[in-house]
């Protein structure tokens, strides 16, 4: 009786067995037709080019050199290298993604730079940090420029310096020469400059600064020249003038500036200051010079309702408070 029951045992686990090695094999006989690859080729999983030493190899003059239109990324941290730039375009029709990496300098040459000679146009660099070189950023010979989401700090001259048309948005300037630079139809929005040496954002040449925090710069906090800019919706406080306008027609409206040495000081001619706010700034908030039009400019501090105040309900009043 027990040899029966052994042999009951083998028989029936033998057939479980065999089940389970056929549910795991494949079928041997291939679908018909040609064998295609199943897996995603590498441009696929990533249709960019890496930044690096065989994509973009350097020399002399940087430690990478961009030379084709592309997409390109960084991979790490990129550390400088005494005497050279960091990252040279020589074309045009660039997006760098610094990819939340920093641009590391070793206090000479520029971060990302744009050589003298054609201009090279259409260029995006997003996200990321470019710090301690002599620029961090210096497009001068670049059109059509978008720099987004960047914080540059600790350079010795500009920590972004483009010209246009372009624009610069969400960037951080920190301690640097002067912060944000601009030339010739250059949008800087909703950018912070702080503790830079000099100014924090100056443009020239039929520029918009709109939405801006500029704040402890020695300089001027906000600085435009030539003619035909329009600055709007910034706040400036703790510089040695919020606000600052030294060319023609241009337009000053809804600004608020508050514990700078002066507030606005607008020289030049057909200028129009409209709509601002000012307080407790030390010498004075308001220096408008002859030639420039503005609203009138009403003292309303401490006054609890305003309505009742000669001017105050003018659509154009400039007020202190």
């Amino acid at each position: 009786m027990n040899a029966h029951l052994r042999t009951v045992v083998v028989v029936s686990v033998i057939p479980l067995l065999v089940g389970v090695c056929t549910a795991t094999a494949g079928d041997l006989n291939p679908p018909p037709g040609p064998l295609t690859p199943t897996m995603k080729t590498l441009l696929e999983v990533e249709p960019r080019i890496a930044i690096n030493e065989q994509n973009t190899p350097g020399d002399s003059d940087a430690v990478f050199a961009i030379t084709e239109p592309g997409s390109y990324y960084l991979t790490g941290a990129l550390i400088g290298v005494e005497g050279k730039n960091g990252i040279r375009l020589s074309s045009g029709n660039v997006c760098i993604d610094l990819d939340g990496y920093e641009v590391v300098g070793p206090g000479s040459g520029d971060g990302i730079v744009s050589p003298y000679g054609d201009v090279k146009e259409n260029v995006t660099i997003r996200n990321g940090i470019v710090r301690g070189w002599t620029n961090g950023i210096r497009l001068d010979h670049t059109s059509s420029v978008h720099l987004r989401d960047v914080a540059v700090s600790e350079n010795a001259l500009n920590g972004i310096y483009t010209g246009g048309p372009g624009i610069v948005e969400g960037c951080l300037a920190r301690n640097n020469g002067r912060g944000i630079s601009g030339y010739g139809t250059v949008t800087v929005r909703n950018c912070v400059a702080t503790e830079n040496q000099l100014q924090g954002i100056e443009v020239a040449f039929s520029c918009v600064v709109e939405g801006c925090i500029a704040f402890d710069n020695p300089g001027s906090g906000i600085v435009v020249s030539d003619n035909g800019n329009v600055v709007r919706g910034c706040f400036c406080r703790t510089n040695a003038v919020g606000l600052e306008c030294v060319g023609t027609r241009t337009r000053i409206e809804e600004n608020h500036v508050v514990d700078n040495a002066v507030g606005i000081r607008v020289a030049g001619s057909r200028n129009l200051v409209i709509s601002n706010s000012a307080a407790l700034n030390s010498t004075q908030d308001y220096d408008i010079g002859v030639g420039n039009a503005y609203g009138p400019i009403v003292n309303v501090a401490g006054v609890g309702d305003i309505s009742g105040v000669a001017g105050a309900n003018h659509p154009w009043a400039n007020v202190s408070h």
